[in-house]
């Protein structure tokens, strides 16, 4: 023990001289035994409680308090810290209240490389597209050098590597710091964000939905949207609607706004819930009181189709509007088809044109194929086959049945590209694997199995 709180004083005096500043917090507990300077205090939660820490023992005489003794905790269990007291610092005995401060020695690390959602941080953080990447590295490095034990290092250098764009070193960082403090919940998050959404090599959908569940068993709220959209997807297990209805509930009450749309398109498909066009529409509005876009544009559609609500072109509008305002690129397209139609506004070709490109510029399959037909009719645009022929098959190429239809008749009939009709075919069979009815009925007339 005399060796353990002789290295612990080291490690004190080492913080004292090579970190910025010191923050603390407290834990109490109540003296359970003494052994000459050797004392044992209960805990309640233990679990921020580290080696090191300052401990204050408190006795109450004539009803007034004083600290009886001072020392440092020398080892830690679940339930109980083992208190080095200091020899002159007074009289300690069974029943007495110990306070334990949490002194948590902030490294250049902490300073350069903590996530704001970290429990375990011991400073304020930043977000990772402001971190000084290499300076991070090299701090974090640094600190896990001299405390390899400290789990918080290991995920802040992880950090420090995903803003150096090395998600693999990452990675393996993350599961160190795991190795270390296996339910840390940011660490859980992070890793989980990778192998969901990281580089195709480093994707594991059955790892992430784990981590991801064990993040958000842990209150993380940042992972609930997440795995309930997992859940809901049947990515990385099965479909599970119950699960992902109860994650996004969590979520949707803490006020997270995906986790507020999503939770009412559950009640609009009832999915893990019985429908209800009026909790959707609920939901959807909450979401969109914080301008989220699909929220934005599932108001629109609403009003739009008239489901839940009364059908009404004015207020469908206002609502795509403000969500194609936010880049939202499906309703970008529908704005521009309002103003093709002269739907709520006045007709204005132009503007019409201007909104399906912007869409059509995010990949928006439906604009893509809509200015395509604007240049194979001739309306808006001069007649131009050529470039009618260009934007159906990009939209072909992201897998809109309709312009594959077209594209394969552009084929067949030589319009705009070479006459191909083998390629022509292999369109329509695409289409209609896809139920298009159109390309179902030619490949009939051709003769031809889908």
């Amino acid at each position: 023990m005399n060796e353990s709180v002789s290295r612990i004083s080291s490690i004190l005096l080492l913080f004292l001289f090579s970190t910025l500043k010191i923050q603390g917090a407290k834990v109490e507990g109540e003296v359970v035994a003494t052994s000459g300077t050797i004392v044992t205090v209960s805990l309640d939660n233990a679990n921020d409680v580290r080696p090191g820490d300052l401990t204050r023992i408190f006795t109450t005489v004539s009803g007034r308090t004083f600290v009886a003794a001072t020392g440092r905790i020398a080892d830690v269990s679940e339930t109980q810290a083992i208190v080095n007291i200091d020899p002159d610092s007074g009289r300690v005995n069974v029943g007495m209240t110990a306070v334990i401060e949490l002194q948590r020695l902030v490294h250049e690390c902490d300073e350069l490389a903590a996530d704001p959602k970290d429990i375990f941080a011991v400073s304020e953080g930043a977000r990772i597209e402001q971190l000084d990447a290499l300076s991070a590295v090299g701090a974090c490095k640094k600190a896990i050098a001299e405390y390899p034990e400290e789990a918080r290092f290991h995920a802040q250098l992880a950090r420090a590597l995903l803003a150096d764009q090395k998600p693999a070193n990452a990675v393996l960082s993350y599961l160190r710091a795991l190795k270390l403090e296996p339910n840390y919940p940011v660490v859980l998050h992070n890793l989980a964000m990778i192998q969901r959404f990281g580089p195709e090599e480093l994707q594991d959908y059955k790892a992430a939905r784990t981590n991801f569940n064990a993040a958000a068993e842990a209150n993380f709220l940042e992972s609930m949207p997440v795995l309930g959209a997992m859940c809901r997807d049947g990515l990385g297990g099965d479909v599970d609607y119950e699960s992902s209805f109860r994650w996004f509930q969590v979520a949707a009450d803490e006020g997270n706004a995906y986790a507020q749309n999503a939770l009412g398109e559950c009640f609009q498909n009832g999915w893990g819930v019985e429908k209800s066009a009026g909790e959707a529409l609920l939901w959807f509005r909450s979401a969109a009181e914080q301008d989220y876009p699909k929220a934005l544009r599932n108001l629109g559609l609403a009003f739009d189709k008239g489901t839940g609500v009364t059908a009404n072109d004015e207020k469908a509008f206002a609502w795509y509007k403000k969500a194609a305002d936010l880049d939202d690129s499906p309703s970008q397209h529908a704005v521009g088809i309002f103003y093709l139609k002269g739907r709520a506004v006045q007709q204005d070709y132009q503007t019409a044109v201007d909104w399906l490109t912007k869409a059509a510029s995010q990949n928006e399959a439906r604009s893509m194929r809509e200015l395509g037909s604007l240049y194979y009719l001739g309306q808006v645009f001069k007649k131009d086959y050529a470039k009618a022929a260009d934007y159906y098959l990009k939209a072909a190429e992201l897998g809109d049945a309709a312009s594959q239809f077209n594209f394969g008749m552009l084929l067949e009939k030589g319009q705009g590209v070479a006459r191909d009709r083998n390629k022509a075919i292999a369109m329509f069979q695409k289409a209609a694997r896809q139920e298009y009815k159109l390309a179902q009925e030619r490949l009939t007339r051709l003769k031809k199995d889908w």
